[in-house]
């Protein structure tokens, strides 16, 4: 009898186990829906941001719901985080309430600070330095992307920039390189800075020669940019002329255009010293979770210089272990790199893939 009530009672719980809790869904851990959202193979929704249906029903009961997903995924599809994307989403929820918001409207900056102080006490500027400043300042920039998303930022009306269709053109020509958004960005920006200043000479792209160029870097030395800040801009206005010369839009003289010289001999070295990794890595030599896991992070790192989203990308299948090598997916142009496995990199690799913790991510960093 009290085997047959031990049975029925295990079958109750297997039961229980499988049907689907009132209050729950499934987390979504790593970033896979994330990374197949950007890369179109999911239709956006808030649910790549939020997943407990208390979160869910706060924002979907909110006034301008749809205004915000789209805002929000907007956020998402462009290279932020889940976390950021979940910080500026409350401060959505504080101007509504601030603002009283009911229905989508033209604002300013005036309104923009005046919910700033209703909600802080006070006006916020890069200068503040308050007790919360640092999210009130966080709060105004965020609401101030929002109006600008959906075009209802009211601005003073500013000159037309020139040559603005031949700059639309370089911007989705450097995408469709795949380039990262904030690399298409630097590189608008750099020749943006060029073009405002030519065409204050009043001249066509056609007549653009290697001397304008010259009295450009003279005009910037006097301003004030370091050698390193005029050769970066000096790499971006190449690329341009030499996709304007495939254009028909100006000679090709982007060979010709030289920057001052730059070395970085000159200046100290930004990354630690060898001997300071070494020690570092010493550090993780336990034999406990943390520290074969935080060990086998920083000897990749270190080893192949990757970058903290370049190491958190790491799937299991990218390492070959009958051909010894590992296959990176770098952040620049998302181009892929397969690089042999040292002996060191193996063993800790190995020795935290046999503690690893049974779960369905696939990446290494889980």
């Amino acid at each position: 009898m009290r085997r047959h009530n031990l049975a029925m009672s295990d079958s109750r719980d297997m039961l229980s186990a499988l049907m689907p809790r009132k209050y729950f869904t499934f987390r979504p851990r790593g970033n896979e829906h994330i990374e197949l959202f950007r890369a179109g193979h999911l239709t956006g929704k808030i649910e790549l941001i939020y997943w407990r249906p208390f979160d869910l029903q706060k924002h979907r009961n909110a006034p301008l719901f749809k205004e915000r997903e789209e805002f929000l995924l907007h956020l998402l599809r462009r290279g932020s985080t889940r976390t950021c994307v979940q910080g500026s989403a409350g401060y959505l929820l504080r101007a509504i309430d601030a603002l009283d918001w009911k229905k989508l409207r033209k604002l300013g900056m005036k309104e923009i600070d005046d919910a700033t102080r209703k909600i802080w006490g006070q006006r916020v500027t890069q200068f503040s330095r308050f007790p919360g400043w640092g999210a009130a300042y966080a709060f105004r920039n965020c609401l101030k992307m929002f109006l600008l998303f959906h075009g209802k930022l009211k601005t003073r009306r500013l000159p037309r920039q020139p040559f603005v269709d031949e700059l639309n053109s370089f911007s989705e020509y450097n995408r469709c390189r795949n380039l990262v958004p904030g690399s298409v960005e630097t590189h608008r920006n750099k020749v943006r800075s060029f073009l405002n200043w030519y065409s204050l000479r009043k001249g066509s792209l056609s007549k653009l020669s290697i001397h304008h160029f010259d009295k450009y870097i003279a005009q910037k030395q006097r301003d004030g940019w370091s050698s390193a800040t005029l050769s970066s801009s000096m790499q971006g206005l190449r690329t341009f002329v030499r996709y304007a010369h495939t254009q028909r839009w100006c000679p090709d003289i982007a060979d010709c255009i030289k920057a001052p010289y730059h070395s970085r001999l000159g200046t100290p070295p930004q990354g630690r010293a060898w001997d300071e990794v070494v020690q570092l890595l010493e550090a993780t030599n336990g034999k406990n979770h943390s520290s074969v896991r935080a060990r086998a992070a920083l000897i990749l790192i270190s080893t192949y210089a990757l970058r903290s989203s370049e190491a958190s990308r790491l799937l299991l299948s990218d390492f070959d272990w009958k051909k010894q090598t590992v296959t990176m997916r770098r952040s620049k142009r998302g181009r892929k790199q397969r690089l042999p496995l040292q002996p060191e990199v193996t063993r800790a690799v190995l020795n935290y893939i046999r503690i690893r913790p049974r779960c369905p991510v696939r990446n290494q960093e889980a």
